[in-house]
């Protein structure tokens, strides 16, 4: 199959090498538009102390221009083996079928680099019902320093391309697998407390007939790529009202942090989660295979529990007596404190 010859039998041809370094480049040029430039400045400052901000994914220019076809066959040969993939395959499939199918097909493969070398064999396995192994962690490790102020405690970028202003403030923590029911608890809770967040912001939107800001964004991911979790907070506004949309934002976050949210508040949000989960129940068979298949590759990728729609529903509604007021707020305190003291939380 094709998938087949791409991943052990690519001629890797001169000519053809040639034909994509132009592509390659081209699409280099295309990203260093002010866009980039700004994600550029946020890798530089957030993850300085670590490999990231010199290693974007696109590579090194340097590179692009000068490496030849015997080159790319060499990285093919040391790192295109069984050994060192998984296969995800999604879809209305037998399993013992497609294992078949897979034995059929590659299991001729050698299961060591074709260009030697050695090799440790992960643990396979058939479906996804279980913790997933996380993917074996090969070549410089990042090492963070967490819980501790950058210097500088800040970066900016200005620009005339730039008409409205951003402001992020993140937070570091270390990276730990989502495998157990306390971790799909503490999924639970941060889905509320980012829906008060947001809940709050568009009824103060709306209030006013010239909102301080256009949008306040709070994301919490769990990073595998950048070897930990980001805990944000973004304010977007007109760049001539910044002062007025950060403290708007401030003020926003912080009484939250202080106050907490009231019962009748949580009450209404949980029930709206609920409804979303019931809905993503309903909908499971009209999943697209991408998006199964993305989701099954970050499980990979960070060791996570898979777990579907209807599994999901059954987890929240056996939960839910225990999302309490306190608790909740308590997660609030720990998620936003930071965002509310100015980053010296």
């Amino acid at each position: 199959g094709l998938l087949h010859q791409m991943t052990f039998k690519a001629l890797i041809r001169e000519e053809d090498v040639d034909s994509e370094r132009n592509a390659v480049l081209n699409e280099m040029r295309d990203t260093s538009d002010i866009d980039d430039r700004v994600a550029s400045k946020y890798y530089e400052h957030m993850f300085n102390e670590t490999l990231l901000p010199r290693r974007f994914p696109i590579g090194k220019e340097k590179i692009v221009r000068e490496a030849r076809s015997v080159d790319l066959r060499r990285f093919y040969d040391t790192h295109y083996h069984p050994s060192n993939m998984h296969m995800f395959v999604v879809g209305d499939i037998d399993p013992e079928e497609i294992r078949d199918l897979i034995e059929r097909v590659y299991g001729d493969e050698p299961v060591k680099p074709r260009a030697g070398g050695p090799v440790s064999l992960p643990e396979s396995r058939l479906t996804p019902d279980d913790v997933m192994h996380a993917w074996p962690l090969r070549g410089k490790q990042l090492s963070h320093t967490f819980y501790q102020e950058p210097a500088p405690g800040f970066a900016q970028v200005r620009h005339s391309q730039l008409t409205s202003f951003f402001m992020s403030m993140s937070m570091k923590e270390e990276l730990e697998s989502n495998a157990k029911n306390r971790h799909v608890y503490e999924e639970f809770l941060d889905s509320l407390v980012g829906m008060a967040l947001d809940s709050r912001a568009q009824e103060l939107r709306s209030q006013l007939g010239d909102p301080p800001f256009y949008g306040l964004d709070w994301n919490y991911l769990n990073s595998p790529r950048e070897g930990c979790v980001l805990d944000s907070l973004t304010v977007h506004g007109e760049a001539r009202n910044w002062k007025s949309a950060v403290r708007a934002a401030a003020d926003l976050v912080s009484s939250i942090v202080k106050y907490g949210l009231v019962q009748t508040e949580l009450d209404r949000l949980v029930k709206i989660l609920l409804r979303q989960f019931e809905l993503d129940a309903e909908q499971a068979e009209t999943q697209e295979s991408a998006d199964m298949m993305g989701r099954l590759q970050e499980c990979g990728e960070a060791g996570d529990a898979y777990m579907t729609a209807a599994q999901r529903l059954v987890l929240f509604r056996q939960l839910e007596p225990a999302i309490s007021l306190d608790v909740i707020n308590h997660r609030a305190q720990q998620l936003y404190g930071f965002a509310s003291t100015g980053g010296k939380a």
